[in-house]
């Protein structure tokens, strides 16, 4: 299965699981807004990521591809752009480390207090963990889709 379709399904999975129940959710709930970045890096290594924000959480959800197997990499959504990052969306501790498996590939979900405004402009960073105090190796920009 390619990064691509694997988003696709992870898009499915992550929208489903914030589809309010019929009578449980008001009517003047907002819907969600979904976003997607494709991780860019000057190694091997590439990723997407899929968001599904609501009024009250946000369910995020990273695929990469082309590690080193058995590397540990950080991932995160922050305010801002690759090139000018701002402040991390969420606490450190909502992002589970990602480890490369034998084929170089890693996935992980995260679910985060809060809300991305439509109109704001967030990214989502690949990361080295300790000791290279978390350096950023793959970088994209957060877009709506």
């Amino acid at each position: 299965m390619t990064l691509r379709s694997r988003n696709s399904l992870r898009f499915s999975a992550l929208l489903a699981a914030f589809l309010p129940v019929a009578g449980c959710t008001p009517a003047t709930a907002p819907a969600p807004t979904t976003w997607e970045a494709t991780l860019t890096s000057h190694t091997p290594l590439s990723g997407t990521v899929a968001v599904v924000s609501r009024s009250d959480r946000i369910r995020a959800g990273i695929d990469i591809e082309g590690a080193v197997p058995g590397a540990a990499y950080d991932w995160r959504l922050a305010e801002g752009t690759c090139e000018e990052p701002g402040g991390l969306i969420g606490g450190r501790a909502v992002y589970p480390t990602l480890t490369a498996g034998e084929t170089g590939s890693a996935s992980a979900e995260a679910v985060i207090a809060g809300t991305l405004r439509p109109d704001g402009t967030y990214h989502a960073a690949l990361l080295t963990t300790a000791p290279d105090n978390g350096t950023v190796i793959a970088c994209g920009a957060l877009e709506q889709v």
